[in-house]
């Protein structure tokens, strides 16, 4: 599976951190100090979003989450958001 195409990574030094416009940011920041070396990074909203999704996405398709799906839809049980669904709350 592939990255997200909004997550792009750009380098950016630690000086700039102040000024950078934090709500519109995309993709990954990476910052560095003036040896170059990592200091930190920073990964946007919409960036961190996709990023979850394809978590999410690798998680559904791992055979021990298959597993699990299995068993507890065997079981009968019924989950509490389901629960709440139901009931319209």
């Amino acid at each position: 599976m592939a990255l997200p195409a909004s997550f792009k990574t750009k380098t950016a030094p630690v000086s700039m951190l102040e000024s950078l416009p934090w709500k519109n940011s995309k993709g990954l920041v990476k910052f560095v100090d003036d040896k170059g070396l990592t200091c930190g990074f920073f990964i946007g909203a919409k960036s961190l979003e996709e990023l979850d999704e394809l978590l999410e996405d690798i998680e559904a398709a791992s055979p021990e989450f298959q597993k699990e799906m299995e068993e507890s839809i065997a079981s009968g049980v019924v989950s509490g958001e389901e629960v709440k669904k139901r009931l319209g709350l």
